[in-house]
Parts: structure tokens; sequence; C-alpha cells
């Protein structure tokens, strides 16, 4: 063995040999080099980890803002549970488990208490790697995105817009109380004067206001007014005739004033029938019969 070793063309074929593993090295350390200049370059921390037997992951490869979370930079090969933090272990690997089981990209957003208070959220983007001979996945890739900033600017949004929705309904809360005022003019009277158009809300906040009113008041005569209604179609009608009778159940009545000329054409056309209600074309008339009819209610002194 020794002859053939010291045998000149054996010694040539060797140093040839090792030349070209030399070149082929030192190529790989190249590219090896011209990638983690890439991957440094990346502001957000980025490693990838080596898929080991029995759910275990060592570190492959990080770039500089991975590696400066740490306090030594000589983490390269270390297990993940020497890299990750206790309380962050368990979503990790969970992280990691799905990678593999569902062999495409993964994105995670992942919440961590914040040691100076608070919260602190992490978006974590993870790859999975396939090895090229027996199509298993050898390594993970991964990427972590501080958006604690954005989130937190989220919360606020939605803070304000669930402000601005609380705002928006107890306006709309005062304006049903203004759209349907119940007015009280004597012990047992109240009057409800309708202004502007009656829609679907408005229809069902004037039933409610109606019989919250006659009981609460114990009044025996409700006084609608529809002068200021401009248009009075099937719908309104209805709303008006099911609210007499709801307001009948509770023993009182109502009287129907401000039922201008084109409005009852219009009611006539619609077959719209109000000869079981007490009408008035005018509020003051109706205010008058009803104080009459307040007086007969009352016993004689």
């Amino acid at each position: 063995m020794a002859a053939e070793i010291n045998d000149p063309s054996t010694i040539q074929e060797l140093q040839a040999t090792i030349a070209q593993q030399a070149e082929q090295i030192a190529e790989l350390q190249a590219k090896l080099d011209l990638f983690q200049t890439f991957i440094d370059a990346f502001p957000n921390p980025m490693s990838m980890l080596e898929v080991l037997p029995n759910g275990r992951y060592s570190l492959a490869i990080a770039n500089k803002a991975y590696l400066s979370g740490f306090e030594s930079p000589d983490i390269i090969g270390k297990d993940l549970k020497e890299l990750a933090h206790e309380e962050e272990l368990a979503s990790v690997q969970r992280m990691y488990e799905d990678c593999l089981q569902h062999k495409t990209i993964q994105v995670y957003e992942m919440t961590y208490p914040n040691p100076e208070g608070g919260l602190y959220w992490l978006l974590n983007t993870c790859m999975p790697v396939v090895d090229p001979e027996d199509q298993k996945i050898s390594h993970i890739v991964c990427s972590i995105q501080d958006v604690t900033e954005r989130k937190y600017q989220e919360l606020q949004e939605k803070e304000a817009i669930n402000e601005q929705q609380s705002l928006i309904e107890q306006q709309a809360e005062v304006l049903a109380e203004i759209s349907t005022p119940l007015l009280s003019i004597s012990d047992s009277t109240m009057v409800m004067p309708l202004i502007g158009v009656i829609d679907t809300h408005r229809i069902n906040n004037l039933v409610t206001t109606l019989l919250n009113g006659v009981s609460e008041n114990r009044a025996r005569t409700v006084i609608l007014d529809i002068t200021g209604v401009p248009f009075v179609d099937t719908q309104v009608a209805n709303a008006i005739i099911r609210s007499a009778q709801a307001v009948k159940l509770l023993g009182a009545t109502i009287i129907l004033s401000g039922i201008r000329p084109e409005v009852a054409q219009v009611l006539v056309g619609l077959g719209i029938d109000f000869s079981h209600m007490v009408t008035c074309s005018t509020l003051q008339a109706a205010i008058a019969l009803a104080l009459r009819q307040e007086k007969g209610f009352k016993a004689p002194a």
C-alpha cells in the first residue's frame, strides 16, 4: 500500500482529487456565503430548520435579524427546544407539525404577553422544503414579522368604529323618540303628532311608543295626528289600524286627525276602511273632542 502511495502517478491522482474537492468546497462555500448575504438582507428574522426524527427540529441556518434575538449567535445546530421560549414552544411546534402535514405554506398569527406590558403579535410564515430524492420534507423555512404596531392600529380603529356605531345608535334612539313623540295634554289624553315619511322602523317604534305610553300614563284617549305626513300608503294605513287595535286592548281609543283631502282620496283608492275609527280633519278638532269625552268620563261632583 505504501508503494502504491509513493507511486508518482498515484500521488498526482490524489492531488488532483484533493484539488478538485477543494474547488468544489470553495464553490459550495461561495454559494453558501451568497445565500447568507441574501437572507441577511431581509429585515425580518428568517431561519431554516432541519426536520429530525421523533418530532424534533434543529436550526440549520438563520439570518442576522434572527440571530440578533439571542444572546449568543452560536446557535446553529441547536434543537428547537433550546431556541424557543417556554411559552412559545407548544404553539411553534404545532405550527411546524401543520406545515409537515399539509405540505404547503402555512401562515400563523401568534399573540404573546409583552414583558414590558401589553401584548405583541408575530406573523409566522412556514414553507416546507422537499428533498428531490425521496420527496420528503427535509427542512422548514420560516420568516417572522412583528405586526404589533399594525394590530394595535387595527384595535384602535375597531374601537373607534364601535364608538361611532354606539354614537349612531344613541342618535338613532334620540331621533326615534323625536320622530314619534307622545305628549300628555291632560290626565287621560295623549297626542302623537307624526311628521315626515313613515318607514318600517318608525312604524315599529310608533306601536311600541303608543302601547308603553298608554300603559304608563293610563290614558283613555290617544290622538294620532298625521298632518305632517306627506304620503300615506297601505303600509302606513295598516300600521295605524294595527295601532288602534293594540291600544284598544289596553282600554283606550285612538282619534285620527290631520287627514287631508288628497290623503283621503288615496285611502279610498287603496280600499282602506277607517269607518270604525274616530277621525277629525284637524288636530285642534281632535283635541276638543278628546277633552269633551274626558269630561264625560269624569264622575259628577
